[in-house]
């Protein structure tokens, strides 16, 4: 199965990845919709069970980047601080908004705010060693 996987491209690995983590997603949600689990400790284990499809995107992509090229991973290296303090650098600032009565934000948003930083941050790396 393992080696199967190593022979899919890319796309067709995140893909697979994808389809793990929504499968698992869906019958999370379905069994603990049902109630039955709101007394027991394995209601934690069945609400994270989608984290292993995350885990195999995560494995998938530290594979992609290491097949990289120098150039390549230095943009995405650079590309990183900048998302993350581009992110955490805003956060910080909503959060001083939300004392005053903005909305507050989930975490969804937060992850789109780092994507923009991200994006930001490779359009910024490839225009520097260009």
């Amino acid at each position: 199965m393992i080696e199967r996987f190593g022979r899919l491209s890319y796309a067709g690995q995140l893909v697979t990845g994808l389809v793990i983590y929504g499968a698992l997603l869906a019958v999370s949600m379905a069994v603990l919709a049902t109630g039955e689990l709101d007394d027991s400790p394995l209601r934690f284990v069945v609400a994270l069970a989608p984290v292993a499809g995350m885990a195999v995107i995560v494995l998938v992509v530290v594979n992609r980047f290491r097949a990289m090229d120098e150039y390549w991973q230095t943009v995405h290296l650079t590309a990183l601080p900048v998302a993350l303090l581009g992110s955490m650098g805003v956060a910080i600032t909503w959060g001083f908004l939300e004392n005053v009565g903005a909305p507050e934000l989930s975490g969804f948003a937060w992850f789109l705010v780092m994507n923009m930083g991200y994006l930001a941050g490779l359009g910024l790396a490839r225009w520097r060693y260009r």
